[in-house]
């Protein structure tokens, strides 16, 4: 019996080893939107997601991007990217781009379209970056820095640019693909 009282509290011991995630500063420093009652908390987290890469790449490898058995290509190099990447600074919401992104999005969410191209609304951002499929900020981040499809990885550069320092995000509905992301930049 002692040994196995051994055993659980050497092990319980190790729990919080595994279970390390961000701390509040992190959160905190990343959280540029929290505030912004026009945004849906899907949207927040975009911001503070994309944020999260890229205050802390190496944080953000360790605890978003932590399946070393994917071997595809895409995957394997944001880990390299992610490795050697230099903390940035984060982003700070501008409703300007919230209302291109806005636009753009329920424009895709009525006529299913994909692609940048946009039919009525008009432009002015500087970088822009789509998602389509899964909810979630985390989810739809990895999509845009994972960037499966994108030979030139143009989604995770525009996320990791130096140059960027403005963000403006919407979310919704797809007909297709559930649902649409639309993530406008200033520089």
């Amino acid at each position: 019996m002692k040994r196995i009282t051994t055993l659980l509290f050497t092990l319980c011991s190790f729990v919080p080893l595994l279970a390390q995630t961000w701390t509040a500063e992190q959160l905190a420093s990343a959280n540029t939107a929290d505030s912004v009652a026009s945004l849906s908390q899907e949207e927040k987290d975009v911001i503070l997601f994309v944020n999260l890469v890229r205050l802390y790449p190496q944080d953000f490898l360790k605890y978003e991007v932590n399946d070393d058995s994917r071997i595809d290509r895409p995957y394997i190099t944001l880990r390299q990217t992610l490795k050697v990447q230099k903390p940035l600074t984060a982003l700070t919401y501008n409703a300007e781009l919230q209302d291109l992104a806005k636009c753009f999005a329920e424009e895709q969410s009525h006529n299913g379209r994909t692609g940048h191209k946009r039919k009525s609304c008009s432009t002015g951002y500087w970088g822009e970056c789509l998602a389509y499929g899964d909810p979630g900020g985390r989810n739809i981040v990895l999509q845009l820095l994972i960037d499966e499809n994108v030979p030139d990885y143009g989604h995770r550069k525009m996320c990791l640019s130096k140059e960027a320092s403005q963000i403006g995000v919407a979310t919704a509905p797809h007909p297709k693909y559930a649902r649409v992301s639309v993530l406008d930049f200033f520089n």
